[in-house]
Parts: structure tokens; C-alpha cells; sequence
């Protein structure tokens, strides 16, 4: 249950995952407001969500492996671990920043990159026999996300 983000992943196949995605972004949309208001806790917190739930999947991951394969459609938790990056930037420092639509944004560009799976993503997607690839393309994904999502309005602003 827990790979399948409580069961979403048995949804047919992309269904989970992009469910998962959507999901993942309304629960930081909704966390934002319960957070502390001082910003090193929530880096803390963020991280510590982060790490728990990473070592918890690179440890179960292993025991799912059928064929030559780790990365079955219903594991999602590594949706979660991307999407939750993604979000950190405007969770912890840019809080006032996080709207519907940033939130929709974000989705969205996260969508982009694990769908598409560009710069190395794929080649990260593609190591099958390493169990922790699995999470990992995700991450990079919502570390790519966070990345573009705040350049974005910069560049926009030099151009201009």
C-alpha cells in the first residue's frame, strides 16, 4: 500500500501516476497554510518527509522485483517524492508565492518532465536492475521542476 501511494497506483497504468501527481500537489497546496512560520523548520520538515519516505521505498522496492524489473506502473511513491520536491522551494522560503495556479504550474511541469523524461531523465528511468532508479528519476524530475518553475519568471524579467 505504501509504493502505491494507499492504493492509487492500481489505477490503470499513467492513470495512478498522474492521480498521484495531482494528489501530491493539493496536499502541499493544503500543507502550506498548517506549516510553521519560521523557515528553517520547514526545510526540516521537508527534508525529513523526504528522507523517510525515500528510505522507506529503497527499502521496499527491492523485494517488488518481477522479471528483471524493480519499476511496476502501480509504484507512484516515487511521484510523491518528486511532486514534494518540486514544492519545497515555495513551501519553505516562497510561501506567500504558493496559489492555485502556481500549484497547477508546478503539476503541470512536473507532468512534463516525468512523462517526456528529458535531460538524463530517461537514462536515469532506464537503469531497471537498480532499485533506487526507480525514485530517482522522479527527484531529478522535481528537482528539474523547481529549477525551470523559478528561472522562469527571471529570465522572463531580463528579457523585458
Amino acid at each position: 500500500m505504501f509504493l502505491s501511494l494507499c492504493g492509487i497506483g492500481f489505477l490503470p497504468y499513467r492513470i495512478g501516476a498522474g492521480v498521484a501527481i495531482i494528489l501530491t500537489g493539493a496536499f502541499c497546496y493544503g500543507l502550506h497554510t498548517l506549516l510553521p512560520a519560521d523557515a528553517l523548520y520547514r526545510f526540516a520538515l521537508f527534508v525529513g518527509i523526504f528522507l523517510v519516505v525515500f528510505v522507506l521505498g529503497a527499502k521496499m522496492i527491492p523485494l517488488m522485483k518481477e522479471g528483471n524489473t524493480f519499476d511496476h506502473h502501480w509504484i507512484v511513491i516515487d511521484e510523491f517524492l518528486g511532486v514534494l520536491l518540486a514544492f519545497i522551494p515555495l513551501l519553505v522560503w516562497r510561501q506567500t508565492e504558493l496559489t492555485p495556479i502556481s500549484t497547477g504550474a508546478l503539476v503541470f511541469l512536473f507532468g512534463f518532465f516525468d512523462h517526456f523524461k528529458p535531460l538524463g531523465i530517461r537514462n536515469i528511468d532506464a537503469m531497471e536492475d537498480w532499485p533506487p532508479a526507480v525514485m530517482l528519476d522522479d527527484c531529478v524530475a522535481g528537482i528539474y521542476t523547481a529549477v525551470i518553475y523559478h528561472l522562469l519568471p527571471t529570465t522572463y524579467y531580463l528579457l523585458t
